[in-house]
C-alpha cells in the first residue's frame, strides 16, 4: 500500500491531472504535499517556480484524508446508489445544482454516486468530484435541514462501498476553515494524510 506522502502526491494528480474527470481547470503554480513528517513539492510545468519564490506567493492549505473501506456508519435514511433507476430522483434536484449538472450526475457522467432519501426527500449526496482509473475524491452535499445529524458521514460511507470504486484510492479533502467537513472525517475515522499546500501568485 502506498505511504501517506505517495498518496498525497497521487491526489495532486487526481485534482489537477489533465485526463481526469472533474479536474480543477486552474492549477496552482506549486503544490506541496505535506504529511507533517515529509514534504514533496509538485510543480506546475506551465509555471516554473524556484522554491525560494514561494515566500512571495499566496498559500492555501487543504487537509486531506484517506477513505479506507469498509466504512460502517448506520443511518435511518434510504440509500440509493448509481447504476439503478433514477426517475424518482429527477425532481429532487437541490437548488444548488444546475438542471444540466443534475441530469449529468444522474446519467453517471460524474462517476459513481450515493444518495440518502428520507420521507421522499433528498437528504444528502456523495459523488466522485474527481475520478480516474486509480483514484476518486468524494464530493459531499447535505440538505440544510439535515446538517449536523450524521447524514454527510453516512452518505460518504455508502459511496465508498460502491462497486465501481473497488480497488481505487479514495480521498476526502476539505479546507482549513470548513470545520463541519472536518467533523465528518472525524465521525468516519478517516485517516489523515496531511495537507496539500497550494501556492499561487498574488
Amino acid at each position: 500500500m502506498p505511504d501517506d506522502l505517495a498518496l498525497l502526491v497521487a491526489e495532486v494528480d487526481l485534482i489537477w491531472g489533465v485526463a481526469n474527470l472533474g479536474r480543477e481547470p486552474d492549477a496552482p503554480y506549486v503544490v506541496v504535499a505535506d504529511t507533517g513528517v515529509e514534504q514533496q513539492l509538485v510543480a506546475n510545468p506551465d509555471y516554473p517556480v524556484e522554491p525560494a519564490e514561494l515566500a512571495a506567493m499566496v498559500m492555501t492549505s487543504s487537509p486531506a484524508y484517506a477513505i479506507e473501506p469498509p466504512l460502517v456508519y448506520e443511518t435511518s435514511a434510504e440509500v440509493v446508489l448509481s447504476g439503478g433507476p433514477v426517475e424518482r430522483l429527477r425532481d429532487l434536484r437541490p437548488d444548488e445544482w444546475k438542471p444540466e449538472h443534475w441530469t449529468s450526475l444522474l446519467a453517471g457522467r460524474h462517476g459513481p454516486w450515493a444518495m440518502l432519501l428520507k420521507d421522499g426527500r433528498l437528504v444528502a449526496t456523495c459523488h466522485a468530484a474527481r475520478f480516474q482509473a486509480t483514484a476518486a475524491e468524494a464530493g459531499v452535499w447535505t440538505a440544510p435541514a439535515y446538517r449536523g445529524q450524521g447524514f454527510a458521514a453516512a452518505v460518504t460511507a455508502a459511496w465508498a462501498k460502491h462497486p465501481v470504486l473497488r480497488g481505487r484510492n479514495l480521498y476526502y479533502s476539505t479546507t482549513e476553515d470548513n470545520i463541519s467537513s472536518q467533523r465528518v472525517a472525524a465521525r468516519l475515522g478517516l485517516r489523515p494524510l496531511g495537507h496539500l499546500r497550494k501556492y499561487a501568485q498574488v
